[in-house]
């Protein structure tokens, strides 16, 4: 071979054109590579120049396994399925949270397994569930199963605006859920309502229960605002008070 770097570089790209063209197991390429790397190795050592076409051969795997490899890592997270209308099994991460209507709950899943149509897929990440309408409410630590279709927010349409798709990524939030009714979502399982974070909340909601039972709504929602940073109950015009006085710094924005 005359230019040794152009042959292996066109096998290397070969093996890339492979994993487009065919849906092979990751692990039947890495077991191919494997085999054809024990024959390189073994023609090398018994045939030096002879072996070439063999070593050809193991950089086409190579690059077969390096693509498929590359798309699974880059393609685990649930955002994956974004356009879907898919069933999501996964963990509340954290507190649930209203909508400005005060029905739809809002919650963060830590996506175990998502299913699309006879597919199952194990998967990773945060996804941010929207179930609309009023339904039984669901705490953290519990698991749950939601049907729901899967997409990502737009880009803001002018310069400078607020661009929620990142405000999402910092928190770790790659795409959002929309399930149409409490029907669709329910629990399967309870996992963390004993660990710190799920005694914190408890003792956090057992707070909130006195201050509603002892002060009137709109105190409560104040209080829940400044100790929580729970400020989905706090009315319109409590809310324009406190920015007009320059004190809405006060109710921390806890998410």
């Amino acid at each position: 071979m005359n230019r040794p770097l152009l042959v292996v570089t066109i096998c290397f790209t070969l093996g890339i054109i492979f994993n487009s063209l065919l849906v092979v197991e990751s692990g039947i390429i890495f077991a191919a590579l494997l085999a054809v790397s024990c024959l390189a190795l073994a023609c090398y050592a018994l045939y030096r120049r002879e072996g070439a076409a063999v070593i050809l051969l193991l950089f086409v795997f190579l690059g077969w396994f390096w693509a498929g490899v590359g798309e699974h890592v880059a393609g685990r997270g649930p955002e994956q399925f974004a356009g879907h209308y898919v069933t999501l099994e996964g963990t509340v991460d954290s507190e649930p949270r209203y909508g400005s209507g005060g029905d739809d709950a809002v919650y963060v899943l830590a996506a175990k397994t998502v299913y699309l149509g006879e597919r199952r897929v194990e998967t990773t990440g945060l996804v941010q569930v929207k179930v609309k309408g009023s339904g039984p409410v669901y705490s953290y630590g519990e698991q749950l199963r939601a049907d729901g279709f899967v997409y990502r927010p737009g880009e803001p349409g002018n310069f400078g605006a607020f661009n929620y798709r990142d405000y999402l990524d910092r928190r770790g939030i790659h795409c959002l859920m929309t399930v149409m009714g409490p029907e669709h979502i329910r629990a399967v399982a309870s996992e963390g309502r004993l660990s710190p974070v799920g005694l914190a909340l408890e003792c956090k909601n057992a707070l909130r229960l006195v201050a509603d039972s002892t002060l009137n709504q709109r105190q409560a929602a104040v209080l829940g605002g400044m100790l929580f940073g729970s400020r989905d109950r706090i009315d319109r015009a409590t809310n324009d008070i406190f920015a007009e006085t320059g004190v809405a710094h006060v109710m921390p924005v806890v998410e």
